[in-house]
């Protein structure tokens, strides 16, 4: 006996990304769009017409697996780190600027982004060594505080950051 299978192909040398949706680990509101990060893949879901778009490095993404995500208010635009420590800047029109400066950066120190904080157009890095400064509107990292002991979170106040370590 012999059985026929048929089957749509996408065009040759394309790629189509199938990426994982099962668990959710943030949310990011940002206007009439919100931001999902689930399973290290990230989709937004539009408020006006409830439509659904995914996003990965096929297109607009310039990285895969990312592992946080935070949206700035000021500067509109989404903040993606991925674990290999590359930036993206999203905005709510898919365009995407990358910051691969942290990435090429060769240190010894520990890079691990623990969590992020957003003051104007500013984004700030809490890491295993310090604070990292970004502009997201100028999609530049502005400065470092290499304070070399992890920084779990930090606050913004009066001109001083302020920073939660181990001690």
């Amino acid at each position: 006996m012999m059985t026929a299978l048929c089957a749509n192909a996408d065009k040759i040398g394309e790629w189509k990304a199938y990426m994982a949706y099962g668990e959710i680990t943030d949310i990011e509101p940002a206007e009439n769009i919100v931001y999902v990060l689930s399973s290290n893949s990230i989709f937004s879901y539009n408020v006006n017409d409830e439509s659904l778009t995914t996003y990965s490095k096929i297109s607009p993404l310039s990285d895969c697996t990312a592992t946080q995500i935070a949206w700035n208010s000021s500067a509109k635009r989404l903040i993606i780190i991925y674990d290999n420590y590359n930036i993206d800047l999203l905005d709510n029109n898919g365009n995407v600027q990358n910051i691969p400066d942290y990435y090429n950066k060769v240190m010894s120190a520990d890079k691990t982004v623990n969590s992020i904080l957003n003051d104007g157009d500013y984004a700030y890095l809490n890491t295993g060594f310090g604070i990292m400064k970004i502009n997201v509107r100028a999609g530049e990292i502005t400065d470092t505080y290499n304070l070399g002991k992890r920084v779990w979170q930090c606050a913004v106040k009066d001109g001083f950051i302020y920073a939660n370590t181990e001690e």
